[in-house]
């Protein structure tokens, strides 16, 4: 009991120091006025949205409805919407933590406590100036309920939530090791959606137009897919030509086009593939303790979210928000699988944050960001696939194997016995 508070003392106290720099850097070591970057866009969409109830018509309006309101509530505080946002971002920072904090309590692993209040101001200022954490805190908070009586009904609720909001927490329904638990989480996750869906289309023209925006998305500069461009712009000082597109800058060209194709294909395909690794989890693992079950759902939902990353055709530093929170979730669990893919992540984002002080390579022919966004990719790209492998694998353990041909028990000793 002792030690398991001391760690909960000490992530704690981890968390207001790393916190407290991360702001002192971002008021205090910018010199003139503070950039506030992506909030600048948010905040504007959000007086615009009050102005005209209609969602912004612009191709960078990238976000389902729920979104919405994430950039409403700052301006119902009494203060200044810039410090509102960023209260607001840093209090789910400390939520998210303290749910990491309960499930380390629980395993007695806080292993992923320390990965998200560590590895998360590896990013620097980003956190503060995307709305990312928002999202990420509804699919940790999902993964990491204790056992209620509601579980099922408010696990669906709070996924929903998360999907209305970015879309992507939806990959936290992989957890669901049980078919009838999984029909409780879908009903009410849908219904959550739609609810908030409706309810925002009704007063909110145009709230839905996020569809056709992503759709038409190309290949932007940071993609892994963009890797070989950038390869050969560091090895050979080959020119990439790009342009602003959709909220970023995307590759131009013939074959960048075709690849993003190929990718939004691709995207479809890694969908189908999760539904049918659950599918067949589902049927193996009855066997399974408890515990083994809720940490392979965990990796589960790590492993789709890092491998949509690897295949997107579009990539963004603040994705790696999304990644470090459920790579905490997997790595506050003794039997996770994916612990080499975590640690991939960490590197990925030690990396992005060396990437972003040469960033201007990417656009200017530079080989020093060209190297640092390659290296970036590579590991991702080594920890997706890694973190595949690993789970393709626990459909193979023997125990699994043996409930499948049906025999009337697993052996003594055996992963699932």
């Amino acid at each position: 009991m002792r030690k398991k508070m001391f760690q909960v003392v000490l992530c704690l106290l981890a968390w207001i120091i790393t916190r407290t720099l991360t702001i002192d850097q971002f008021y205090f070591q910018v010199h003139g006025q503070i950039s506030y970057e992506d909030l600048n866009v948010f905040v504007r969409w959000a007086h615009d949205v009050v102005q005209t109830h209609q969602a912004p018509v612009e191709d960078a309006w990238q976000y389902p409805p729920g979104a919405i309101y994430v950039f409403l509530l700052p301006l119902a505080f009494p203060w200044p919407v810039f410090p509102s946002f960023i209260g607001m971002l840093l209090a789910t920072d400390l939520l998210i933590t303290l749910a990491l904090l309960s499930l380390g309590w629980r395993n007695n692993k806080f292993a992923g406590s320390w990965v998200w209040v560590l590895v998360l101001p590896a990013l620097g200022k980003l956190p503060l100036l995307r709305f990312d954490t928002i999202p990420t805190a509804f699919a940790v908070i999902s993964l990491t309920l204790p056992e209620l009586r509601w579980k099922n009904e408010i696990f669906g609720v709070i996924m929903g939530l998360g999907t209305a909001v970015k879309a992507w927490p939806a990959v936290v329904f992989l957890a669901a090791s049980e078919k009838r638990d999984a029909k409780i989480i879908i009903f009410t996750s849908v219904l959550t959606f739609l609810l908030i869906a409706a309810g925002t289309q009704y007063w909110c023209s145009g709230s839905l137009s996020f569809l056709q925006n992503q759709i038409g998305r190309g290949l932007e500069i940071e993609a892994v897919a963009a890797t070989p461009w950038y390869v050969l712009q560091a090895v050979s000082g080959y020119h990439v030509t790009w342009a602003a597109g959709h909220g970023s800058l995307e590759i131009v060209g013939i074959w960048p086009a075709r690849v993003a194709e190929f990718l939004h294909v691709t995207m479809l395909v890694l969908g189908c593939a999760c539904a049918i690794w659950w599918f067949l989890w589902t049927r193996r693992s009855a066997a399974a303790k408890p515990e083994i079950k809720s940490a392979i759902g965990r990796d589960a939902a790590f492993t789709a979210i890092l491998l949509y990353v690897v295949v997107s055709p579009v990539l963004s530093p603040q994705y790696l928000i999304w990644l470090i929170g459920l790579g905490a979730v997997a790595a506050s669990s003794p039997h996770s699988v994916v612990r080499r893919p975590v640690w991939a992540v960490v590197v990925a984002a030690l990396l992005s944050q060396a990437l972003l002080p040469v960033w201007g390579d990417l656009v200017s022919d530079g080989p020093t960001g060209a190297y640092f966004l390659a290296e970036r990719n590579l590991v991702l790209l080594f920890g997706g696939l890694d973190a595949a492998i690993a789970l393709f694998k626990v459909l193979k353990m023997p125990a699994l194997l043996k409930e499948t041909i049906a025999l009337p028990q697993a052996a003594p000793g055996l992963p699932f016995a």
